[in-house]
């Protein structure tokens, strides 16, 4: 044999010997792709059945919603229809107490012994004419009314501040009867 042949024969035993490590090295390597590839298909499955889980999620928060809208727009109306019924309770009660409240006696004005015992009532004198009543107040500055102190202009418009006892009839001497 010459040499010739020997020398392809081992070439070709060499060669044949790095495609087997070449192919060797590209299995591993598939190997991890298709690990990988798995993987991914399996992160991609549990991506959407997270989404399926957030949709669901979203249609039970819309219909709560919906639900808690229609409850508070229910007692909205019902809370509207109430303060309407108030106000108009409380008209009632203020004109109630206008006609059953007495009218309050006149101060009188004592005159020096030399004059009769007449009694004259000046113009400054004479009780005033009944506060005009209040027109309807809106919603918002009823509920204002609610957390607040009585109104300063409802406190002046009173016609005589002094008290009951102050404003009894007194006698030509000035004091009480």
């Amino acid at each position: 044999m010459s040499l010739i042949p020997i020398i392809l024969n081992v070439l070709l035993a060499v060669l044949l010997m790095a495609a087997l490590l070449v192919g060797w090295r590209l299995e591993r390597r598939l190997k991890e792709l298709r690990q990988s590839h798995l993987g991914f298909a399996k992160a991609v499955q549990e991506l959407d059945v997270a989404a399926l889980r957030a949709q669901a999620g979203l249609d039970q928060l819309r219909i709560a919603a919906d639900e808690a809208g229609d409850v508070l727009g229910d007692r909205l109306i019902r809370a509207r229809e109430m303060s309407e019924k108030l106000q108009a309770m409380i008209a009632t009660a203020q004109k109630v107490s206008q006609e059953r409240r007495p009218a309050p006696e006149p101060p009188v004005r004592v005159r020096a012994r030399s004059q009769p015992d007449t009694l004259e009532l000046s113009p400054a004198d004479r009780v005033p004419a009944a506060p005009a009543p209040r027109s309807r107040m809106p919603l918002m500055q009823m509920d204002d009314d609610l957390f607040t102190g009585p109104d300063p202009s409802e406190a002046d418009s009173e016609p005589n501040p002094q008290p009951k006892a102050a404003q009894s009839r007194r006698n030509l001497f000035g004091g009480r009867r």
